[in-house]
């Protein structure tokens, strides 16, 4: 309580409101800001003459400040895909390969964790992937949960979907009872 926590970033600051969210700059200077939960003040550096000063971005919004200062706040973030046809459990001892639904036009692409824990706070692998392929170095057999969120060109991320995964790359000898 009174105290402020802020990402400073080349292009704009983001400050925490109480809240979940996520920064992103890009390659060409753009910051990109999501909110998951509660609200972020999101300002320019250096706005504008005519634009806007600041926003507040509520839960499910996003914003995103250019190189030149102009602030574009979104009104809605991309949708939380749908990992419902996905299959739970994992076999291959090589490589953790994974098909997500195809996105639709208005994603660029998915950011995909693995983590051990429900909380999502132990995270195996972590990485953004353009197409609905997925692919991993192998995990240690166990229980993980995975989740995916859809990104939009600019970089927000809209809500995470999350599915419990098992990992059974590596499964036991069969037991010797016998010579041939």
């Amino acid at each position: 309580k009174g105290r402020r926590f802020e990402i400073h970033a080349p292009g704009a600051v983001a400050s925490v409101r109480g809240t979940r969210f996520d920064v992103t700059v890009a390659d060409d200077g753009r910051v990109s800001t999501s909110v998951a939960e509660g609200v972020v003040k999101v300002r320019p550096r250096k706005p504008k003459p005519r634009g806007a000063r600041n926003a507040d971005v509520q839960a499910g919004q996003g914003a995103v400040v250019a190189t030149d200062g102009q602030l574009d706040k979104r009104p809605t973030l991309p949708d939380a895909p749908d990992l419902s046809a996905l299959s739970t459990t994992f076999e291959d001892a090589s490589l953790f390969i994974l098909r997500l639904p195809a996105p639709p036009p208005t994603v660029a692409g998915y950011e995909v964790r693995i983590a051990r824990d429900a909380a999502m706070q132990a995270v195996g692998r972590n990485g953004q992937f353009r197409g609905e392929r997925v692919q991993f170095p192998s995990l240690d057999d166990g229980d993980y949960v995975l989740g995916v969120r859809a990104v939009d060109d600019d970089g927000l991320a809209g809500a995470e979907s999350r599915l419990p995964i098992r990992i059974h790359e590596r499964p036991v000898p069969p037991l010797y009872q016998a010579p041939a």
